[in-house]
């Protein structure tokens, strides 16, 4: 009888952990096009609209996206991965400045009904000890690859440069900062 028991417990076992990945591991879901879930222009203006501005009479908020990968939670659910990079920047006395910014990973929670898509959230890991550890509960294996590789193949540049454009066009500004 209790040999029957502990079989049956270590099949259960088995199931629960094929069905939601291994602990502290991450789960693994149907990859589907991001495009299809949602579009860049969407994940950049919920990104600008949270960041913080103390001088909005000056300054101005972009942000420029690398989306890694999204995958199908549910019908309506889906995850969107991206390395994110933000920044503030000023145009005073013919000057254009970088204020300061932000660069990092996030996974964006969309909830998609037909052809709309809602941002209903976006997690990024936590500094510091926390980091580590978040990193492999908000993304997948493929995911965190990508993500080890942002400085060294050149994204972290990109978008960057990416921002500075932005910049210039809304500022009408020809020098570099």
């Amino acid at each position: 009888m209790k040999k029957s028991a502990i079989i049956l417990l270590l099949i259960a076992a088995a199931v629960l952990f094929t069905a939601c990945g291994l602990p502290g591991g991450y789960p693994e879901y149907e990859q589907v096009d991001a495009d299809d879930v949602i579009s860049y222009d969407l994940l950049r203006d919920y990104v600008t609209a949270g960041m913080y501005n103390d001088d909005p009479e000056n300054c101005e908020c972009f942000c420029a996206l690398k989306i890694f990968s999204a995958e199908k939670v549910s019908d309506e659910d889906h995850y969107v991965y991206a390395w994110v990079f933000e920044s503030v920047y000023s145009f005073k006395n013919g000057v254009l400045n970088e204020e300061g910014g932000s660069s990092y990973p996030c996974r964006f929670e969309v909830k998609k009904d037909g052809s709309t898509a809602e941002i209903t959230a976006a997690d990024v890991p936590g500094d510091g000890a926390a980091y580590s550890e978040d990193i492999k509960k908000l993304f997948p294996d493929y995911v965190r690859e990508q993500i080890k590789t942002v400085q060294d193949d050149g994204t972290v540049k990109e978008l960057q440069a990416a921002d500075l454009e932005q910049a210039k066009a809304h500022f009408g500004a020809d020098t570099n900062p």
